[in-house]
C-alpha cells in the first residue's frame, strides 16, 4: 500500500467514523436527561464535550486505523 492510500485512508477514516461516533456518544446520553434525540441536540452536545474525550475518540479512530 502507498503512503498516499494510505493517508487517505485514515483521512476517511476521521472525517466519516469520528463525527458519527462522537454524534453517538452525546445522544446516548440524551433520552436519561430529559432531552429529545434529534441531529441538533446531539450536536450541541458534541460541542459541550470536553476536548479530551475528542481527543480520546480520535486515539480510539487511529488504533483502530492503524489495526
Amino acid at each position: 500500500m502507498s503512503a498516499q492510500r494510505a493517508l487517505i485512508g485514515y483521512l476517511a477514516a476521521v472525517l466519516l467514523f469520528l463525527r458519527v461516533d462522537l454524534l453517538f456518544i452525546a445522544a446516548y446520553h440524551l433520552p436519561g436527561e430529559g432531552v429529545p434525540v434529534s441531529p441538533a441536540s446531539a450536536w450541541i452536545r458534541v460541542q459541550e464535550m470536553r476536548r479530551s474525550t475528542w481527543f480520546m475518540e480520535l486515539v480510539w479512530t487511529s488504533g483502530t486505523y492503524a489495526a
